[in-house]
């Protein structure tokens, strides 16, 4: 399965906006490239840093 993200795409959840700005950025000079899935135990950190920087939550909030 394919799955092509462009800058065109309207998306309103922030934290998603700020992946795809932050993906696009770091392929923008790769033909292509895969993006493999990790288990849902492993981003539990990842998500809460993700949500620190979009500001969802605040750092004193997560303790």
């Amino acid at each position: 399965m394919a799955l092509q993200m462009t800058n065109e795409e309207k998306l309103e959840i922030p934290i998603v906006v700020a992946l795809r700005e932050m993906v696009l950025e770091k392929t923008r000079n790769l033909d292509g490239f895969v993006l493999k899935l990790a288990p849902l135990c492993d981003l539990d950190q990842a998500l809460r840093l993700a949500q620190v920087t979009v500001g969802i939550v605040t750092l004193l909030s997560l303790n």
